[in-house]
Order: C-alpha cells, then structure tokens, then sequence
C-alpha cells in the first residue's frame, strides 16, 4: 500500500515538463512561489506562469497537498482545481495575445 505520491512519477512529470518548456521553467515557477506566496503555496491557490513556448504557451502550478499525504478522501482536489479555474478566469479575462 502506497502513501502519498510515487516519487517515480513525480520525477517523470517534472522531466516531462522541463524536456518540452527547458530548465528554465522551473526556475521560474520557484521565483513566483518566492515572491508571491512566501516560499510556500498551500492548497487552494494556482498561479498561471507564461512560458515562451509557442506549443505550451502557459503551465498552471496549483499544489494539491502540502506533504506528500493520502488526499483520496479529503477535498484538496476540488480546492485546487477552483483554484486553477479561478487563476485562469483572473489572467485571461484581461486582453492577452492568446486566443
């Protein structure tokens, strides 16, 4: 029985991310998390970040737990998908190049 996520995965989505986006993204990522949520975002907030790639022009980070835990039956994931939704709503209801 597993508890908490596959570190495996967690390492091969991040791999993924970096193959398409570059090294710099999460470089990035980790400054806005600095400067706009302390070093630390908790469940419940996302961040739309521009990219620079014309595939992928925009990631969304919205942390689902704080350490690594079972959230199966707690509502992290409705709390950060309203987050996602809401941050989407935020960036793209202003005039952007992206349609």
């Amino acid at each position: 029985e597993q508890n908490g996520p596959d570190p495996w995965r967690q390492d091969s989505r991040r791999g993924a991310i970096r193959e398409e986006l570059g090294f710099g993204i999460e470089s990035q990522v980790q400054k806005i998390i600095i400067d706009r949520h302390h070093g630390e975002m908790h469940v419940g907030t996302a961040e739309v970040v521009e990219t620079g790639n014309a595939r992928y022009p925009f990631l969304v980070c919205a942390p689902t737990m704080r350490i690594p835990e079972r959230v199966a039956r707690s509502i992290n994931a409705y709390t950060a998908f309203r987050a996602i939704l809401l941050a989407c709503k935020r960036r793209f209801n202003r005039r952007s190049r992206v349609h």
